[in-house]
C-alpha cells in the first residue's frame, strides 16, 4: 500500500499463487449532498477514454493488447464517505514472452486516466457525460426495484451493517 498526494490509498497486490496483479486506486471523499452525483459520474466519465485513447473501443483494444487486462470504476459508500475507486488486473510479467512490460502499461493507462482525461471545450466530452447521466439513473431506479439490494443499503445507510474496508 502507498499513500499518495492528495489523499490518494494507491494498493498493488501480487501473489507468488497468482497468475495476475492488482492495482487499486481508491479516493476518499467526504458524503456532501452538493457533490454526491458529481462524484458518482466521474469514474465512469474519465473511464469512456483519455487524450490519446478517445473512445471505449481503443480503449478496450489497448486492454486486449496487454493480454486481456481488466479496468474497473466505480463509486461506493461507506459510511460517511464516498470512495472513488479504480481497479486494474493484469497478467504478471514473469508469465509473458520476454520484453513484454504489461505492468507499466497498465499503470500508464491508469495514470492516463486520472491525468490525462479526454477533454473537449474544457470538460468531458458532452455526449459520453449525458451516457454516462443516463446510466447512473438507471442504476439508481434498477436498486429501488431490487428489494433485497435497496434493503441493504438501508441497512448500510443506517448503520446496522458495516461494510469490509475498501482497498
Amino acid at each position: 500500500r502507498f499513500e499518495l498526494p492528495g489523499g490518494i490509498h494507491l494498493a498493488v497486490n501480487s501473489n507468488k499463487k497468482m497468475k495476475t496483479v492488482s492495482v487499486r486506486l481508491a479516493f476518499v471523499t467526504d458524503l456532501d449532498e452538493a457533490t454526491v452525483t458529481r462524484h458518482s459520474l466521474l469514474p465512469m466519465a474519465l473511464r469512456r477514454g483519455t487524450r490519446r485513447l478517445p473512445d471505449l473501443q481503443q480503449l478496450n483494444r489497448f486492454l486486449e493488447g496487454l493480454y486481456g487486462a481488466s479496468l474497473d470504476a466505480g463509486v461506493q459508500k461507506l459510511g460517511e464517505w464516498q470512495v472513488i475507486r479504480y481497479r486494474l488486473d493484469v497478467v504478471g510479467d514473469r508469465f509473458l514472452p520476454g520484453g513484454t512490460h504489461v505492468l507499466r502499461d497498465g499503470l500508464e493507462l491508469a495514470r492516463e486516466l486520472l491525468i490525462d482525461p479526454l477533454v473537449v471545450d474544457g470538460g468531458f466530452h458532452p455526449e459520453y457525460l449525458e451516457q454516462e447521466k443516463a446510466n447512473l439513473e438507471r442504476l439508481i431506479d434498477s436498486l429501488i426495484d431490487s428489494k433485497g439490494a435497496w434493503a441493504a443499503q438501508r441497512l448500510i445507510d443506517l448503520k446496522i451493517l458495516e461494510l469490509p474496508e475498501v482497498v
